[in-house]
C-alpha cells in the first residue's frame, strides 16, 4: 500500500471517527440501557432493604438527583454486594455521568456476567482508550447476539482504529445491515474507498441510495465512486440518475457541466448550463464556478449569464464582479468593465483584484494619470497581493520618465518584504533601459546569487553583456544554463546565437538563430540578428533579405537602415 493512499485511509478512519462521537443513529453507543426487572420478580429475589434502598434509587435516578441516587444504589450494595440487578444500574449511571472507572469497579465483580454486562464493559474500556480490553468484552458479547448493531459498530471502530480496515468493513457491514441505517452504509463505503476497492464501494453507497431517497448528495458521491474506479460511463449515469430524481438540484447539474467540458462534449456542456441558469438555486458557489468552466470552454454568453446569476443570488460575489468585468475588458466595454470593478473595490478594497484592473482601463482609455492616481489610493488601502499595485504602478512610472521614482518603488517593495526577485530583475531592467550598464549588471549579479537558476535573469544579464561584447565566457556559461532550463523559449536561443555571433562562432550562432526563429516570427531584433549573422558568413544577399524583413516589421529603425545603405 503507498504512503497516499495510506494518508487517504486515515483520513476515511478520521471521518468514520468523527461522525460517530458528533452523532449519528448509531453514535456514542454507550450500553443500551438496561430495563429494570419487574419489581415483584426482584423483590422476591432480594433482600427487603436492599429493594427498598434500590427502588429508592430508581425513583432519584428518574428525577436526575444523582448523588442521592448513587448513595442510594451503594447502601442498597451493603445488603446484596453481588446483586446483578444493582450493580448494572449503578454501573450504568456512573458511566453515564462519565465516571468510568467507578463503572467499571461496579460492574467486574458481578459473577454471571450477560451480554449487557460484557457490552457496557466494553463502552467503559473504549472510552477509557484500552482498547484490547474493549476488544475482548465486545467479542464475547458478540457470541450472545451476534446480529447487534451497537457491538459490531463498535468492533468496526476498534478495527479500523488499529488499521485493520478489511475486518472494520466486516463488522460496519453487519451493522448497517441490521441497521437499515444509510448513513452507516455510506461510511462503510468510505472505509472502501480508502482501501482502494471502489466496486464495493459503489454496491454500498447504491444500498444507501436505496434506504434515503432524500438526499441527492449521494449521487454526486456515487459518481466519483465509479469514475474514481475507472467507470466513466456509470459515474455519468449516476448523475443523470440524480438529475433525473432531483431535477432542480444545481449541484448535480453543475456536475454534469463539468463531466461533459471534460469530455470536450461542448453541445451538452451548453445545454446543461442553460437549464442550470434557470433554476431558482441560491447557492452562489455553483454558479460562480460553473461560470469559470464555461468561460474556459469559450461558451463566453452562458459563462456571463452564470456570473450574473451569482450575483442576483449575492450582489457581494466577488467572483462574480471580477469575471463580468474582465469579460467587458476583453469586449473593451470600458463603461461596464469600470462598473464592476468599482463594485468589487466597494465589496473589497484590500485586496489588488478590482485596483489593478481600474488602472488599466483607464491606461487603455489614454489617462496614465488617471491610472497612477488610482493605484496610488489602493496602496492606502490593499493588504492582499499589494506587489501588484506597486509593480504596476513602477510600470507606470517608468513609462512616464520617471525612472528615479519608479526604482524607490521597487526599492520599498524589497524593503517591505515583498518579490524581492521580480523587484531585482525590475530594477535590473530599468538600469538597463537608463543605460545604466553597470548598475544593470551589479542588480543582476544580486539576483543570481539570491536565485542562482533563475532562467530570465540569466538570459538577460547573458545577452547584456553580449551586447557590450564583454566577460563572453561567462555569457555563454549563463545562456546555456538559462536554455537548458527552457529549450523552447526563442527569445533565449536568440541570446545564445548572439553570445555565439559575439565570440565569432558564426556556424553555431546561424543554427541557434533559426531554431529561434521557427519559435518567434516576424521580430524584429531576431531577424537583425539573423542578418548580422548571414553577412558575418559572407552571406551578403540572405543578410539583406532578413534585414529587410526586420524593416518591415519596425520601418522606423534607423541602425536597419544605415546597414541597408552600406
Amino acid at each position: 500500500m503507498t504512503s497516499r493512499l495510506s494518508c487517504l485511509i486515515l483520513t476515511v478512519i478520521c471521518i468514520c471517527m468523527t461522525v460517530f462521537i458528533s452523532g449519528c443513529a448509531a453514535s456514542k453507543p454507550t450500553a443500551k440501557p438496561v430495563l429494570a426487572p419487574r419489581a415483584a420478580d426482584v423483590q422476591k429475589e432480594m433482600n427487603p432493604d436492599a429493594y427498598n434502598h434500590y427502588t429508592n434509587a430508581i425513583i432519584y435516578e428518574q428525577e436526575q438527583v444523582w448523588d442521592e441516587a448513587i448513595k442510594e444504589y451503594e447502601v442498597a450494595l451493603s445488603y446484596e454486594p453481588l446483586s446483578y440487578d444493582i450493580r448494572m444500574a449503578l454501573g450504568l449511571l456512573y458511566f453515564n455521568m462519565n465516571r468510568t472507572s467507578q463503572a467499571l469497579d461496579v460492574l467486574l465483580p458481578i459473577p454471571e456476567k450477560t451480554g449487557d454486562t460484557y457490552r457496557l464493559l466494553g463502552d467503559c474500556y473504549r472510552q477509557l482508550n484500552r482498547d484490547d480490553e474493549a476488544w475482548a468484552v465486545y467479542k464475547r458479547a458478540l457470541v450472545d447476539d451476534s446480529n447487534n448493531v451497537s457491538l459490531n459498530y463498535n468492533l468496526g471502530l476498534l478495527a479500523a482504529k488499529q488499521r485493520k480496515l478489511h475486518e472494520a468493513a466486516k463488522y460496519f457491514q453487519v451493522a448497517a445491515h441490521y441497521s437499515g441505517n444509510a448513513e452507516l452504509f455510506q461510511q462503510i463505503a468510505e472505509m472502501y474507498v480508502g482501501m482502494g476497492m471502489f466496486d464495493s464501494a459503489t454496491v454500498l453507497l447504491e444500498r444507501a441510495i436505496t434506504l434515503n431517497a432524500e438526499d441527492p448528495s449521494l449521487y454526486s458521491r456515487l459518481s466519483v465512486y465509479y469514475h474514481a474506479g475507472g467507470k466513466k460511463l456509470e459515474s455519468k449515469n449516476a448523475l443523470y440518475r440524480g438529475v433525473r430524481n432531483y431535477p432542480n438540484d444545481a449541484r448535480l447539474r453543475a456536475l454534469l457541466i463539468e463531466t461533459y467540458n471534460s469530455e470536450d462534449n461542448l453541445d451538452s456542456v451548453a445545454a446543461i448550463a442553460r437549464q442550470l441558469v434557470e433554476l431558482s438555486s441560491t447557492d452562489k458557489v455553483i454558479y460562480e464556478r460553473i461560470g469559470q468552466v464555461l468561460l474556459k470552454a469559450k461558451l463566453d454568453a452562458l459563462a456571463e449569464a452564470s456570473f450574473k446569476k451569482a450575483l442576483a443570488i449575492d450582489s457581494t460575489s466577488r467572483y462574480a464582479m471580477f469575471y463580468l468585468g474582465r469579460m467587458a475588458m476583453d469586449k473593451k466595454e470600458y463603461d461596464s468593465a469600470k462598473t464592476y470593478f468599482t463594485k468589487l473595490v466597494g465589496v473589497d478594497s484590500t485586496t489588488s483584484d478590482g485596483w489593478v484592473n481600474l488602472a488599466f482601463i483607464y491606461e487603455q482609455e489614454k489617462q496614465p494619470d488617471k491610472s497612477m492616481e488610482l493605484l496610488q489610493q489602493a496602496l492606502t488601502h490593499v493588504t492582499a497581493d499589494r506587489d501588484n499595485v506597486q509593480f504596476y504602478l513602477a510600470q507606470l512610472l517608468a513609462g512616464k520618465q520617471m525612472s528615479d521614482s519608479s526604482l524607490a518603488l521597487l526599492k520599498q517593495i524589497i524593503a517591505e518584504g515583498g518579490d524581492t526577485i521580480r523587484a531585482l530583475f525590475l530594477i535590473g531592467v530599468q538600469y538597463e533601459h537608463d543605460g545604466n550598464f553597470d548598475k544593470t549588471v551589479e542588480t543582476f549579479e544580486l539576483l543570481l546569487s539570491i536565485d542562482s537558476a533563475n532562467a530570465q535573469a540569466l538570459n538577460y544579464l547573458a545577452y547584456t553583456l553580449a551586447d557590450k561584447n564583454v566577460r563572453l565566457d561567462e555569457s555563454l556559461h549563463m545562456i546555456q544554463k538559462a536554455v537548458a532550463a527552457d529549450t523552447a523559449n526563442g527569445a533565449y536561443l536568440d541570446s545564445y546565437a548572439w553570445v555565439l555571433y559575439r565570440m565569432g562562432r558564426y556556424d553555431d550562432a546561424l543554427t541557434q538563430i533559426k531554431k529561434a526563429l521557427t519559435l518567434i516570427k516576424d521580430d524584429a531584433t531576431v531577424l537583425e540578428h539573423l542578418g548580422d549573422i548571414q553577412m558575418a558568413l559572407g552571406n551578403a544577399d540572405e543578410a539583406r533579405n532578413a534585414w529587410q524583413a526586420a524593416l518591415r516589421v519596425n520601418p522606423k529603425n534607423e541602425k536597419l537602415k544605415a546597414k541597408l545603405n552600406k
